[in-house]
């Protein structure tokens, strides 16, 4: 059995929205789309894809490092006991424990609100999780100045930064990875990282290219 981070994010939680979210942190660049209007929407190169499971979609993406993404988006939690419990209803995800992935479950968490437990099979729980943050107000915004402020929250949304991940390997499930290992890098590196995050998204791009 794997140990795994949990996300539980509110209802509120858009899932194009917690998509885009998921593929700017790991380093995908967020576009401004214009409106006749003059305002804007935020858009990545992310897919959601249904799944034979009708709570449940896939999330994938290209990371900055060329890595091939998938994360599964539960739209009915389990809940707690055998009767389910107060996490019922709210949004889920899980992924494995490592440092990387808990600075992105704490950054999903802190743009949308919910909570997070670091390792599934420590003493976490939704009841008492390592990490709870308010829910966004903005969540479910549809129109207005309150959709605006949503698109900036998007669009501003930074890449996971190494520093966050050296932060966070305290709390993994699994060893911290030295920084050579692609999986628990950063995506906002000093300038050579950045070259390299560069040449990475060329490579991908061209792949793609050749395979059409």
């Amino acid at each position: 059995m794997s140990n795994c981070v949990q996300v539980f994010l509110p209802p509120t939680a858009r899932v194009d929205d917690v998509a885009l979210a998921l593929a700017a942190l790991h380093g995908v660049p967020v576009r401004r789309v214009k409106l006749d209007s003059g305002s804007f929407y935020a858009v990545a190169d992310v897919k959601v894809k249904a799944t034979s499971t009708p709570e449940m979609v896939d999330i994938r993406f290209t990371s900055a490092l060329g890595e091939g993404i998938s994360r599964f988006y539960h739209f009915e939690s389990d809940g707690e006991g055998d009767y389910g419990g107060e996490s019922a209803g709210w949004r889920f995800m899980s992924f494995g424990s490592t440092a990387r992935n808990i600075a992105v479950a704490l950054r999903l968490v802190k743009l949308f609100g919910g909570r997070v437990v670091y390792q599934d099979e420590g003493p976490g729980s939704f009841s008492e999780p390592d990490y709870r943050h308010p829910v966004n107000p903005y969540n479910a915004a549809k129109d207005g100045v309150p959709w605006a402020t949503r698109q900036n929250q998007l669009a501003n949304i930074a890449p996971v930064t190494q520093k966050e991940v050296d932060s966070c390997a305290p709390f993994a499930g699994y060893d911290h990875r030295p920084s050579k290992d692609v999986s628990d890098r950063g995506f906002n590196r000093p300038a050579a990282g950045l070259g390299m995050i560069v040449a990475a998204q060329a490579l991908s791009h061209n792949r793609r290219r050749k395979a059409l």
